[in-house]
């Protein structure tokens, strides 16, 4: 069973809240994975792109490099022999907090990613993936750490602005998504606070088709950028699709504001709420 995790931080500039020692030696990625095939086939991925890598194969070594040089994105395998990747990533997101996180998985269970979105996860790669796959989710990563945006940030501000939304009704695929129960107990979805680094730079969504039938976890609906990169979205609930907002297609201006978080985008009637959302995290008022 493999889990990877990338942990993306930009140690280039002035990134608030994140400071490195300009005496540490400064790569692109750090790499932890004790299988060989996999650390360099990601390896040969990454450099092609142009990024500096160097590698650990065990979770002990991976944290004295972590202690000892400076990363922009560190990937690790959760099954690491002596210390778990999941461990790992709480040791880095309690050091470094605004650090995103990103799940690479080749067979994870609904429980597994849920709790990595709940640990701080800024999102995840299913396997098998595809070279643009993996590259996407990077240059997302490295975007959002750009932007200087806390992973959580909009948190408060979309449940205070949902329209017509009631706090004790939404719950939250980390910061990844959000969704929202309706009088009816069918589910709005909408954007979490992660994609607020793509403001202005979102030029279409793919929508399933209505009647669709959606499985928790699985990709929901697309986004494309106007670069041509693309995130996938992972439903926060199984179920049958009921409707689609188009109409946030005839006005993408919405999506050059953070107003975009607030708009559903997505309704499913879902099939059993009570027991998915319990692998949901709740909105809690702070």
């Amino acid at each position: 069973m493999l889990y990877i995790f990338l942990i993306a931080a930009e140690c280039r500039g002035n990134q608030p809240g994140i400071r490195f020692n300009p005496m540490k030696n400064v790569f692109d990625i750090l790499i932890v994975e004790d299988e060989k095939v996999v650390n360099d086939t990601a390896g040969k991925i990454l450099t092609s792109e142009g990024y500096s890598v160097d590698q650990a194969y065990d979770g002990q070594t991976a944290l004295g490099k972590i202690e000892s040089n400076a990363y922009r994105l560190v990937i690790t395998d959760l099954m690491l022999k002596e210390i778990s990747g999941f461990k790992i990533i709480e040791l880095i997101i309690k050091k470094f907090s605004q650090m995103p996180v990103i799940m690479i998985t080749g067979y994870a269970t609904l429980a597994n990613i849920f709790e990595s979105f709940k640990t701080g996860a800024f999102d995840f790669i299913p396997k098998p993936f595809t070279y643009e796959e993996l590259i996407d989710v990077v240059m997302n990563a490295f975007k959002f750490s750009k932007s200087g945006n806390k992973p959580g940030d909009a948190l408060n501000h979309f449940a205070k602005n949902i329209p017509g939304g009631n706090p004790g009704r939404i719950f939250f695929v980390g910061n990844h998504a959000w969704a929202c129960i309706n009088d009816d107990k069918s589910i709005d979805i909408g954007l979490g606070s992660n994609f607020s680094s793509a403001v202005g730079e979102i030029s279409g969504i793919e929508f399933p088709a209505e009647g669709d039938y959606m499985i928790q976890g699985n990709q929901l609906m697309e986004l494309i950028y106007e670069n041509k990169q693309k995130s996938r979205i992972w439903s926060p609930v199984s179920g049958k699709v009921t409707i689609n907002n188009r109409n946030v297609l005839d006005n993408l201006d919405l999506f050059k504001t953070e107003k975009f978080i607030t708009q559903w985008l997505i309704r499913i009637m879902p099939d059993d709420i009570e027991k998915e959302i319990q692998l949901l995290k709740p909105y809690i008022m702070y």
